[in-house]
């Protein structure tokens, strides 16, 4: 028979055996974060970072023809407010808004009875006129015939002398009737000799009458659209109201509000190149405003395209020359780094960037001008330049 004894561990109260057991989980745990912090550190061996591939560029002097693109929609060439010149009831109307017309063609007309009549006396008085000269002349031709004939028994009458049988009273008379005679011809003299302007009188009144016709009448002033017809049939025109609206399309032209400094450059006649639908065509400057708006402090530039040319309506961009630069420092403008203290370029030396800020000029098209900062034959980066550093290690690819 065997028998078990008992250990120390046992022989403990079961309070003392789990905190034992706790200090020895302690004290395993502290030495193992011992041995971490106590331990040699490894040393981290910094390897430098590649240099960055850049693309380079040696900066030059070039000449270059700027220009300054400005759009507008097309218009066309001349417009015309047709507006009534007598005033009376609205009897006709012809035309409608998108209609092509022809020159001379009737638009709108309104009663026209009373010019008619106006007319018609202006031309009767005419033809009277003309029938008085008519008469006069004859008048004219025999008055005269008669005073030859007076003159000659005057003569007769004076030759025969106190002795004849003829009586003082009869040659008095004869004297008498030849005077009478000779202030006839010349009334009737004055009065042909006046025809001409009396004639022109009444041909005068009748264009008047005939004037006053037409201005009944609203023509086509030249070959065109009808825009706007502002007035209907039974309406009542006033003098100097507008009836109808026209345009001539055969020409379109675009007016530009331009930068006085590029204005100032401009000459009626000067050719300039345009975009329509992202096509070159050729235009002509037709006008250039003398003096700048008062609000917007531009010039308003009229350039006219050739007959044919576009759309009404269309938008047009229109390339309008500035001064020549000769012979400038420019460099792409991908090469410049922009912020808020100013434009960037990087310089390479040897193999190292170098941040130098230059002053900027015009820019043409791809190419920026760089009034300083820069000297001819600088290498500088070309492009990609947003995430460069000054001073950062570089290896030129070109």
């Amino acid at each position: 028979m065997m028998f078990a004894f008992p250990t120390r561990e046992d022989a403990m109260p079961a309070p003392h055996r789990r905190l034992a057991a706790l200090l020895t989980l302690l004290g395993v745990a502290g030495l193992i974060v011992l041995v971490i912090l106590t331990r040699p550190e490894k040393r981290l061996e910094m390897t430098p970072p590649p240099p960055a591939r850049v693309e380079t560029l040696v900066v030059t002097r070039h000449d270059f023809r700027p220009t300054e693109r400005v759009g507008g929609r097309l218009l066309p060439w001349r417009t015309a407010r047709l507006a009534f010149e007598t005033g009376g009831r609205v009897m006709e109307r012809r035309v409608e808004p998108g209609q092509h017309m022809s020159k001379g063609d009737l638009l709108v007309r309104i009663d026209a009875r009373e010019a008619e009549a106006a007319l018609a006396e202006a031309e009767a008085q005419l033809a009277l006129e003309r029938a008085r000269i008519e008469r006069d002349r004859k008048r004219l031709a025999l008055a005269r015939e008669e005073a030859k004939l007076q003159t000659r028994e005057v003569e007769r009458l004076a030759s025969l002398g106190d002795e004849a049988l003829v009586s003082a009273t009869r040659r008095e008379s004869a004297r008498s009737r030849l005077l009478q005679l000779r202030a006839e011809v010349a009334s009737l003299e004055a009065e042909v000799a006046s025809a001409q302007a009396r004639i022109a009188r009444r041909r005068a009144a009748v264009d008047r009458a005939r004037l006053a016709l037409e201005r009944t009448f609203l023509r086509m002033p030249f070959d065109g659209v009808v825009d706007a017809v502002h007035v209907e049939v039974g309406d009542r025109a006033r003098v100097g109201e507008v009836g109808v609206v026209v345009a001539d399309d055969a020409r379109l032209e675009v007016r530009l509000p331009v930068r006085s400094a590029v204005a100032a450059g401009l000459s009626r006649g000067q050719p300039v190149r345009l975009w329509l639908e992202g096509q070159a065509r050729q235009g002509e400057v037709v006008a250039v405003q003398a003096v700048p708006d008062p609000r917007s402090w531009t010039r308003e530039v009229v350039v006219r395209l050739s007959p044919g040319v576009g759309v009404l309506g269309e938008w047009v961009e229109v390339d309008l020359p500035l001064p020549v630069l000769q012979a400038v420092l420019a460099v792409p403008v991908t090469a410049l780094l922009r912020d808020e203290a100013g434009a960037w370029v990087f310089r390479v030396e040897g193999d190292r960037l170098v941040r130098a800020r230059v002053e900027t000029g015009e820019r043409v098209g791809d190419w920026q001008v760089l009034r300083a900062g820069v000297a001819a034959g600088d290498v500088v980066v070309a492009r990609d330049v947003a995430a460069l550093a000054d001073g950062q290690r570089v290896e030129v690819t070109r």
